[in-house]
């Protein structure tokens, strides 16, 4: 009770904190975050399980191992270009993470009333760098009862951006993202949220300032085969994903839905819905698909979205993964699976047999045998007379 407690009142500081945020710049990371969550059309909040919770929820880091690493290369609108590269590392309470990525956006040439002025092509470069970090409160604070895995977490932003080839078009600034992360106890759901660009602002060298665009999300996610035991039946792991978020600026809300079917340790199968604003009232519904590939550790993704309003400007994604491979879930679930079955025939063949069978099927092969057979060898049909 207290961990649910705990997770609502800070999800209605989340959303209080959202309602009183400006929009001014748009925050290219809201965009894409990563291979795996564009796959699942986006809905991540409450999965956040691997590097990629960088960028979507910071709490997410208290879970992972030891280090991973991750890269990820795209293209939106198929001109800009968009690259994304990630880091965590272990430490004896919670974890760290660093993060960058960058865009490039091709935007014209210098020009005055007379025309073009040079043949330099000029761009508009945007860099986000995060230091994150997550912890759950387990791990920190004391209480009577167990407060299960509750875990928080906050990314500081450091931004740049500008117009190459225009003195002074340049900005630079930060910002704060924080998260939170709940797993249910003796339950296969977890509840997230993350509120993005709180308080920050980009100061452009000409003194003007510009407020960053924000979003919060909350969502929930669960092993679907783990609800009445459905993995019995169906084999592998599918995990389903859904997300609502609140954008800044009076846009409306939206939301996003994914799931993610390994049906053997090696392969991920991914496929989503992921909305879009187009205006204060409308949002667009996007398709996403994707697939990933894992072996020793290394892992490759891809990931399609569907741009419905602009077919043509649908995106592809590329990301290239690793983790110090752990022993897998599935060989982990197949060894206690043995043990299980090896224990339950162990106990019915104790119960079910005579003490002379059992004996008799020992490692060391010895039959059992009477007093008197001891003293000499008896012949084989006379043997069993003195067992009696």
């Amino acid at each position: 009770m207290k961990k649910l407690i705990l997770g609502g009142l800070i999800l209605v500081l989340m959303s209080g904190m959202a309602a009183a945020d400006e929009v001014f710049a748009p925050d290219p990371a809201l965009a894409a975050y990563g291979t795996r969550p564009l796959g699942m059309g986006g809905a991540f909040v409450a999965l956040a399980d691997d590097t990629n919770a960088i960028f979507t929820n910071p709490a997410g880091l208290a879970g992972l191992g030891e280090w991973s690493l991750t890269s990820m290369s795209t293209q939106l609108l198929q001109k800009v270009d968009y690259k994304l590269i990630g880091g965590t590392y272990r430490l004896e309470k919670g974890s760290v993470g660093l993060g960058y990525i960058g865009t490039s956006a091709p935007c014209g040439y210098v020009a005055d009333d007379g025309g073009i002025l040079t043949d330099e092509q000029i761009s508009f470069d945007s860099a986000q760098m995060y230091l994150s970090y997550g912890v759950n409160l387990s791990d920190i604070m004391y209480t009577e009862e167990d407060m299960g895995n509750v875990s928080v977490g906050t990314s500081l932003k450091f931004l740049s951006r500008g117009f190459t080839g225009i003195d002074g078009a340049t900005a630079s600034g930060m910002n704060l993202d924080i998260g939170c992360k709940i797993e249910l106890e003796d339950s296969p759901f977890s509840l997230g949220a993350a509120m993005k660009n709180l308080g920050g602002a980009l100061n452009w060298e000409s003194g003007d300032t510009e407020n960053i665009e924000g979003a919060t999300k909350f969502g929930t996610a669960a092993n679907v085969l783990e609800i009445n035991d459905l993995k019995k039946t169906i084999p592998g792991e599918l995990i389903a994903a859904f997300d609502i978020e609140l954008l800044s600026g009076g846009k409306p809300m939206v939301f996003h839905l994914g799931a993610e079917y390994k049906p053997i340790q090696y392969l991920a199968v991914r496929l989503g819905l992921d909305q879009d604003p187009v205006s204060k009232s409308e949002s667009s519904t996007n398709l996403t698909a994707g697939v990933g590939v894992e072996y020793e550790g290394f892992s490759f993704d891809y990931a399609f979205r569907q741009n419905a309003d602009l077919q043509d400007y649908s995106n592809h994604s590329f990301s290239i993964s690793y983790t110090p491979p752990l022993p897998g879930r599935y060989e982990k679930a197949k060894e206690d699976k043995d043990e299980k079955e090896s224990t339950e025939v162990a106990g019915a063949d104790e119960e079910e047999k005579p003490e002379e069978w059992t004996t008799k099927n020992k490692s060391d092969k010895k039959k059992k045998k009477s007093p008197a057979s001891d003293m000499y060898e008896l012949p084989e049909e006379y043997r069993n007379i003195f067992s009696y």
